[in-house]
């Protein structure tokens, strides 16, 4: 099974991955969005339509970088990303 998530955003690899799975007929797939023209598609793969009623989930962005366009250093990582989980947690 290949799922391609988010194909409403149309990208040239994308549509190449899909023209070559359902050319080669070797894989059940999966396409799902939430803003496409599933009509449109679901004919070109001769597939059903599933709808499924989603949830909207508040998303906070935080940034503790002190210069956003840098990559950060990978020392003490874990330690990091720890802390960023305790901090979603308790937020």
């Amino acid at each position: 099974v290949v799922m391609l998530d988010e194909f409403h955003e149309r990208r040239w690899d994308m549509d190449l991955l899909l023209a070559l799975l359902r050319q080669a007929q070797s894989h059940k797939l999966i396409v799902t969005s939430a803003t496409l023209n599933s009509q449109k598609l679901a004919s070109y793969l001769d597939a059903p339509i599933l709808e499924s009623e989603g949830f909207i989930y508040p998303v906070e962005e935080c940034f503790h970088a002190s210069d956003p366009r840098t990559m950060p250093q990978k020392e003490q990582l874990d330690t990091r990303v720890f802390a960023a989980c305790q901090y979603a947690l308790e937020h």
